[in-house]
């Protein structure tokens, strides 16, 4: 009949040639995208399907997804950098659970987040990247707990706003990108621009998790709240109380304006992710919109009703709040200072997450430019780059806002994969 028979592909290394018999159909190509993320999240090192148990053996069943597979310990002197050697009150700076609880008599402490995926995690685009250091922060707790109380004391609408959109990071790159759609909306509407923007954004910010964990780990250090059940206890203090206002308390009874995270304290994972993101929007916009994209001049506009705050709902921002940041730079360092406003962390652990993760940004925009063909791009994804400004205006609101609401829908399900 002369229909040719395609051979069945079992593995990675025969996708090629599975999608050249089948000459590059929309439904083969889909199948193989498909199939290579799948295997991707079996074989990353996160342990996603729970296949190994918590001392390395093949798990026979009721098998736990993402469990350590390393026996991490956070008492585990081999797993420490220092953190025994300095104490605080009567204990060491190792990292400890939180107490938490459900409002309804349940409490429990979470085990530190998946703390096996620095050394076993699999890079997407930075390779080599988590053998990365920063030196021990060797902080002063009394001092540090001093600022950190005065620094929550002083809290206002806009820094309590600004710590809840950067906690959510999905929340914080929507920002973003709705800012750039909003500017750029007509240029960037090509599916291409999204497509590679979007895989830039998730893969440097996948592979700075790593990074960042990998470091976590190994310096084990503790969080405030717990230096605060430590540390003089029972003496007062005056700082900020969710839903209560400024309030003299007791010192053990200190919690930070919104969840601590179950894992170490240093570095900061999210000021590793704000230094990513600045990177690779600023190089990535400017990749893919020559001549109209200006890093210093793309200002960033949050917006947040009266009363939209979830950990004081009615009650935060008192009024309609509308902050306005002149660039991306400045944008990603109200985030990451926003983790001190907060009581979350320590001062040294802001600039060091950035340290760590600076260049994997970088890095991430030129593995995914190369995609494309060549860093200086084909002639066909040139065709979608605009050859004047006239071109932004030829472009209806409403094309723009259903880019805007696909893209929001295709970051969303990216970062639940993250």
């Amino acid at each position: 009949t002369g229909v040719q028979t395609c051979p069945l592909a079992t593995d990675s290394s025969c996708l090629q040639d599975y999608a050249a018999c089948h000459g590059y159909t929309p439904k083969v190509m889909g199948a193989i995208v498909a199939y290579q993320i799948a295997h991707f999240s079996q074989n990353d090192g996160w342990n996603s399907n729970g296949v190994l148990t918590k001392d390395s053996r093949s798990c026979s069943a009721n098998c736990r997804p993402y469990q350590d597979p390393t026996s991490y310990d956070p008492e585990d002197a081999a797993n420490v950098t220092g953190c025994r050697q300095q104490t605080v009150g009567d204990s060491d700076s190792c990292w400890v659970p939180l107490l938490e609880d459900s409002g309804k008599g349940y409490f429990t402490r979470q085990e530190h987040v998946t703390p096996h995926i620095g050394p076993l995690g699999t890079p997407r685009a930075n390779a080599g990247f988590q053998s990365r250091s920063v030196a021990p922060p060797n902080y002063n707790y009394p001092e540090e707990m001093d600022i950190l109380f005065e620094r929550v004391r002083d809290i206002t609408d806009e820094q309590k706003m600004l710590i809840e959109l950067g906690d959510n990071k999905i929340d914080f790159a929507l920002t973003i990108v709705i800012n750039a759609l909003q500017k750029f909306g007509p240029v960037l509407i090509p599916f291409e621009k999204l497509a590679l923007l979007t895989l830039t954004y998730t893969s440097s910010e996948y592979d700075g998790v790593l990074t960042v964990w990998n470091e976590k780990v190994r310096h084990n250090k503790i969080r405030p709240t717990t230096v605060a059940q430590r540390l003089s206890p029972l003496e007062s203090t005056t700082t900020y109380v969710v839903g209560q206002g400024v309030s003299a308390i007791t010192r053990g009874d200190f919690l930070p304006y919104i969840r601590t995270m179950p894992h170490a304290e240093y570095p900061s994972g999210s000021s590793c992710l704000f230094e990513v993101v600045e990177e690779l929007i600023n190089e990535q916009l400017s990749f893919l919109l020559p001549g109209i994209f200006d890093p210093e001049d793309f200002v960033i506009v949050a917006q947040f009703p009266a009363g939209s705050s979830k950990v004081e709902p009615g009650m935060t921002p008192k009024d309609d709040l509308v902050l306005q940041f002149k660039n991306l730079a400045e944008f990603t360092t109200a985030g990451s200072e926003s983790r001190l406003d907060g009581g979350m962390h320590f001062r040294a652990s802001v600039p060091a997450g950035k340290e760590l993760c600076n260049g994997i940004g970088s890095t991430g925009v030129a593995w995914a430019q190369n995609l494309v063909g060549n860093v200086a791009m084909d002639e066909e994804f040139k065709m979608l780059m605009p050859e004047k400004d006239s071109d932004m205006e030829d472009s209806t609101s409403s094309a723009v806002s259903v880019r805007m609401m696909g893209l929001a829908v295709t970051l969303f399900f990216a970062f639940l994969n993250l």
